[in-house]
């Protein structure tokens, strides 16, 4: 194992798959979902990257309405002791925080058909870009292109295969 996309369904798992990950040295993304729930703060901990949507932060620093969001996501990593930090903001794109780097990545402009899967989409992109051993900018806008693909179009069917990814990546460079 490389690396591992936990959630918060079963927060005991999580936290004895993200140590477990720990000691071996691998990736562990967190998806915490919209809302907060009890015990999640120790499972933060042992996970190398986190991905909240706006409301869980906000939540989470009791800061709904006050301070400046990247300011607020900044200090959130430090008392956490994560890698990175990405806080999802929908279609609006969202930011990006580590130690060193804050900075805004935007969503991609689509028709959306069915934004059911986005989030796991995103995080699975995600986790596939830092695998590959992308930077944390590249990797997140790989996620968004992931994510803007499975909105696309209803249903799964718009996750796109590696052959797509690869066609996407090539007509990047």
């Amino acid at each position: 194992v490389d690396g591992i996309l936990l959630d918060c369904t079963d927060i005991r798992l999580a936290r004895e798959a993200a140590r477990y990950c720990r000691e071996l040295g691998k990736t562990s993304v967190l998806d915490t979902g919209s809302l907060l729930k009890p015990g999640v703060e120790k499972l933060l901990k042992l996970v190398t990257c986190a991905v909240v949507p706006e409301r869980f932060l906000r939540a989470a620093t009791r800061s709904e309405g006050t301070g400046n969001l990247a300011t607020v996501a900044h200090e959130y990593l430090m008392s956490n002791s994560l890698d990175s930090l990405i806080v999802t903001m929908g279609p609006a794109g969202g930011l990006v925080i580590t130690k060193d780097l804050s900075m805004h990545y935007a969503g991609f402009e689509i028709e959306t058909k069915d934004a059911c899967g986005a989030g796991d989409s995103f995080r699975g992109g995600l986790l596939v870009a830092i695998l590959e051993g992308w930077d944390i900018h590249s990797g997140v806008e790989f996620a968004a292109w992931v994510a803007a693909q499975q909105c696309a179009y209803p249903g799964n069917i718009g996750l796109p295969t590696r052959s797509k990814a690869n066609s996407w990546l090539a007509c990047r460079s």
